[in-house]
């Protein structure tokens, strides 16, 4: 009987905390116009998890929204509520995903434990609240994996200043940050006699974001700030050309084994260089000339300053990071391993996997973009597509084994995508919204809103009308007063 009554209770648990109430809370009744940071250690294998709290901390700015602060988005591997600690009221509530969730999806995960430093915001409560950290299960339903109780006022609660020797340029600036998106770009890697180069890379990238839409015709909706942080050493870490530099954030090449893949595993450590600093996301500039980068929703980006595909790398891994946007693509190789669990629906925008019956369309994210005209699923040249692909890919590494620069490399590479490109464009439903098979890094089981998208090909073309839309909401979110 005591068995049942725990089982009851255990699913009564786990559908309140999946389904978040919709309530409107008054941001100036609960909270100050500051921020609360948690610091936690977050560790564990592919099967196993645990959080454990590092300091509770204070800063001087709450960049984020103050309307709408249980979150309208279903996204991210794990979320972060508060509740008023007296009445038990939902106050706060944002998702987010993590190195640590991305790691236990690699083969590593299956065979040794890790732990990593990570820090969650807030807007600083007026009164003591009770936090809780919950992580999805393969089938996306919420459970609490950590909880523990915040009083504000409590001694224990670490109140450092800012560090005052950390100049900051403000290179875009609209207006307030509660009402603006804030994005603070941290220099890593470069040395205190290269901050010219910094704010040099800074704003071209910064002008070729604003290039593309929503950016472009929602400049105004932004405020940029550079965080000329100062390195011991010029670069960072590049394990596998056994190249090492003392960075700012210890930010590397080869993050779980991939060699592009670049990533700061410490997040406490970036956060503590962002202290006083007004953000919304944080947007870590690498000195390098290598092809990389990464982004984690409403986590952090990283992108490389001066490889010839830089701009795309820049504006791609901003996709992620800031609106959780999926890779479209399948053909390049991650060290993931079953990164979207099958028959699990995935929480990312540009992405599904089809509900399959007689009409899927009625179920597709995007129905409402897609014209009754287009078919779903919808047919494209995949098959021809892939063939394209791996002979570019395997011309590609012959042309670089026989010696070819970086620069005539990316030369070949904009030859070949125009190649890539001509085929898509003869598809009848090119610049339709529809359903095309081949996305998350899967070829089959897996559909995209676009044939083609910054999300789906490395290429300078621009984001699809999913995307964009996307993109469009967080900022409308973000900016709402």
């Amino acid at each position: 009987m005591i068995r049942s009554l725990l089982l009851v209770f255990s699913v009564l648990a786990v559908g309140w905390i999946r389904d978040l109430p919709a309530q409107g809370v008054e941001f100036d009744a609960h909270f100050f116009p500051k921020t609360l940071r948690l610091d936690v250690h977050h560790g564990g294998t592919a099967d196993t998890e645990f959080f454990a709290l590092e300091a509770v901390r204070e800063e001087p700015v709450w960049a984020g929204p103050q309307a709408g602060l249980v979150t309208p988005f279903d996204r991210g591997q794990y979320q972060i509520r508060v509740h008023d600690l007296e009445s038990g009221r939902l106050l706060y509530a944002r998702g987010y995903s993590c190195v640590f969730g991305e790691w236990r999806t690699t083969a590593e995960a299956k065979k040794q434990m890790r732990v990593f430093r990570e820090s969650r915001s807030l807007p600083y409560p007026r009164r003591p609240v009770q936090v809780r950290f919950l992580g999805r299960d393969r089938k996306n339903a919420f459970s609490e994996k950590f909880t523990c109780k915040v009083d504000p006022a409590a001694v224990t609660v670490r109140r450092d200043p800012p560090p005052g020797d950390v100049p900051h340029v403000k290179i875009v600036e609209n207006g307030p940050p509660a009402i603006k998106v804030d994005l603070a770009v941290v220099a890593e890697g470069y040395t205190r006699d290269e901050m010219d180069l910094f704010e040099a890379d800074a704003r071209r990238l910064f002008e070729i974001f604003f290039s593309y839409e929503p950016f472009r015709s929602r400049k105004s909706d932004f405020n940029v700030t550079l965080v000329c942080s100062a390195s011991e050493g010029s670069g960072i870490d590049e394990p596998t050309r056994k190249r090492f530099s003392r960075s700012v954030v210890e930010a590397s090449f080869n993050s779980f084994l991939m060699p592009r893949y670049v990533l700061v595993e410490d997040y406490c450590r970036l956060r503590d260089t962002l202290a006083g600093v007004p953000h919304d996301l944080c947007i870590v500039l690498v000195n390098s000339d290598r092809y990389g980068g990464g982004g984690i929703y409403n986590w952090f980006m990283t992108a490389t300053a001066r490889h010839p595909w830089s701009r795309y790398v820049f504006v791609h891994e901003f996709g992620h990071a800031f609106a959780g946007l999926a890779d479209e693509y399948y053909s390049s190789s991650v060290t993931y391993e079953d990164f979207y669990p099958a028959g699990t629906e995935p929480r990312a925008p540009n992405i599904t996997r089809l509900a399959s019956g007689e009409n899927p369309r009625k179920t597709l994210k995007w129905k409402d973009l897609v014209e009754e005209d287009v078919p779903i699923p919808t047919p494209w040249p995949q098959d021809r597509y892939d063939v394209l692909v791996r002979d570019l890919g395997q011309r590609m590494k012959r042309e670089t084994a026989a010696g070819k620069t970086p620069s005539e490399a990316f030369d070949l590479e904009r030859v070949l995508d125009r190649e890539r490109r001509k085929l898509l464009q003869a598809s009848p439903f090119f610049g339709k919204v529809g359903a095309f098979e081949g996305a998350g890094y899967l070829a089959r089981g897996m559909f995209r809103p676009y044939q083609d998208c910054l999300m789906f090909s490395k290429s300078l073309v621009p984001f699809c009308p999913v995307c964009r839309r996307a993109l469009g909401r967080m900022i409308d979110y973000l900016i709402r007063p």
